[in-house]
């Protein structure tokens, strides 16, 4: 993203935001099927938002979070504070992989596609194996160590 001049990021999110999501749906209409992403609008406001921050952090916590604004959700709205949600802990995380990784292991995973998984294996009486996410299994740089 970096490499991409600011005034052309610029440029392109207003030509983005110009329509509303369901006015590049109706667009993308006329593309064939096979070709046609599904909610192209909703892809395109997406990567709109990505364009106006180049952060690697901000990219990934706006990829996985539902809300690209919390504050319009409820009244004080905000994200949560907290080492899940705001980890920009570049001294225990040098690098932007791993401090993904650890992201989705404390956050995304247990809140969101293990959950998932456990109430869709339940609904049909599936077993199901996810992942063992215990710290004294995956052990996690600076994560407590006690049991």
């Amino acid at each position: 993203m970096k490499r991409v001049p600011r005034p052309l990021r610029g440029a392109s999110t207003a030509i983005v935001r110009a329509l509303s999501p369901d006015a590049w749906n109706r667009l993308f209409a006329a593309v064939p099927r096979a070709w046609r992403p599904a909610l192209p609008g909703d892809r395109l406001h997406k990567l709109a938002t990505l364009l106006d921050n180049p952060e690697p952090d901000a990219i990934y916590r706006r990829l996985v979070s539902q809300w690209e604004r919390p504050e319009e959700i409820f009244c004080g709205g905000a994200r949560a504070a907290g080492t899940a949600l705001g980890c920009n802990d570049r001294a225990r995380f040098p690098d932007l992989v791993p401090r993904m990784q650890y992201l989705d292991l404390v956050s995304y995973l247990p809140d969101d596609i293990l959950t998932k998984v456990d109430r869709a294996t339940m609904a049909v009486g599936l077993e199901g194996r996810v992942p063992l996410l215990d710290h004294r299994v995956v052990p996690i740089p600076g994560a407590c160590r006690s049991i």
